[in-house]
């Protein structure tokens, strides 16, 4: 650690004997520039500025941690994580809050791959994260949010997701718009029980008057008043198609809110229309090439189509899971995120990932069978209350890895 250090300071090239607060200013100014890499020469003349002017101002305050920050993104910049890791390290226990979101972030971008040791483990970087957004870091309270509300990292709580969207209103991100912090709060309090709560996120989004807002209002209203939520996706249609043609179909599907119309059901979510580029539009569209009641069945492409939505919602992966487990020839182009997200899922105790994983394991489907693994994962699961999973391990007898 202490040659790694070092070597941060005194890497490449000599420093003067003195430093004056030219260097610090110069240094902590790129932490808020607005780089651009289309000239791949000047961007890679503008980091060793970087690099030198933080390791000038560290040689004349090494217990700056501000100091110590920067300079470790300069090397996270040029690719010496080696080097970048030990400083960001050393300025978060300093208390620097955007050294811990810098470890958060050599976690959640850089250190979930089933194939090599994570540079930062997910532990680390879940504390990281937290406890910059105890501190007020802006970006760390709105990822809290993100987090407790979708999963992955950190396991999902909804109420506790509403405490980070209110601090986040008080404290936005610097790059955030009006009203982003609203809707943000808004959805989250939708969802909830409390009669109150729905109540004070339904004004929260209609305050804000923007059409993400008025969608997730539609959402709202939707099991009470079908028919003006209907009316509310059609008009929002064009702007929040990533949102509104989903429900949208399904109404026109159901004949929820007004007549069912199928035909333009189906054509809201094929590709023959402009919102077929959505990903979330597309996923829709191959839960109907699986189900093959209004198109022609295609498992295959449905899978992929339904894939997409994999990152925003555990509930999907746990749907292409099941598919997969039920029908072995079907294949994932990307199979490593997912499988690495459902073990993180299954370690974090989300509702429905050890079964998810359990069958998945256990089924025909050569991309994702390891009945070794599964077994063990079953009779885990067995002996922690899992009654779905008892009727697996007649699927290991005896269990892979105990035979003598």
């Amino acid at each position: 650690m202490r040659f790694l250090l070092a070597a941060a300071v005194l890497a490449i090239v000599p420093l003067p004997a003195s430093a004056d607060d030219s260097s610090a200013s110069q240094c902590l100014s790129f932490l808020s520039r607005d780089w651009d890499i289309s000239d791949q020469e000047q961007f890679q003349r503008d980091q060793r500025i970087w690099r030198l002017s933080c390791q000038r101002a560290l040689f004349a305050d090494p217990e700056n941690p501000k100091i110590i920050t920067s300079l470790g993104k300069a090397w996270s910049s040029m690719g010496f994580d080696n080097i970048s890791l030990p400083l960001t390290r050393k300025a978060a226990a300093m208390g620097d809050t955007e050294a811990m979101f810098d470890i958060y972030t050599m976690h959640f971008s850089f250190s979930r791959h089933l194939d090599r040791d994570p540079r930062v483990t997910r532990e680390e970087g879940a504390a990281a994260l937290r406890r910059a957004a105890e501190l007020g870091h802006p970006a760390a309270i709105q990822v809290m949010m993100q987090r407790l509300e979708r999963g992955d990292m950190i396991k999902r709580d909804l109420k506790e997701a509403v405490v980070w969207a209110e601090r986040a209103m008080k404290n936005p991100p610097k790059d955030s718009y009006t009203g982003d912090t609203e809707v943000a709060l808004g959805r989250l309090l939708i969802k909830l029980d409390d009669p109150k709560q729905r109540q004070r996120g339904m004004d929260l989004l209609v305050g804000t008057k923007r059409s993400d807002a008025a969608a997730y209002f539609a959402d709202a209203i939707r099991p009470t008043d079908p028919v003006r939520a209907r009316k509310i996706y059609e008009d929002v249609l064009s702007s929040q198609e990533g949102h509104a043609a989903p429900a949208l179909a399904d109404m026109l599907f159901k004949g929820e809110g007004g007549p069912a119309d199928p035909k333009r059901a189906v054509d809201l979510l094929d590709g023959g229309s402009w919102f077929g580029d959505s990903p979330w539009v597309r996923a829709y569209y191959g839960r109907l090439l699986v189900e093959g009641k209004y198109v022609k069945p295609d498992l295959q492409k449905g899978v992929e189509y339904m894939s997409y939505m994999m990152q925003w919602s555990i509930e999907w992966r746990h749907e292409v899971m099941d598919l997969l487990a039920r029908y072995p020839n079907l294949r994932l182009s990307y199979p490593d995120g997912m499988y690495y997200d459902a073990i993180e899922a299954v370690e974090l105790g989300e509702p429905g990932a050890v079964m998810a994983l359990v069958n998945l394991n256990l089924s025909k489907n050569e991309q994702f069978r390891d009945l070794e693994a599964g077994c063990h994962l079953a009779q885990w699961a067995a002996e922690n209350g899992f009654e779905a999973a008892k009727a697996r391990l007649a699927d290991c007898t005896p269990v892979p890895g105990t035979m003598r």
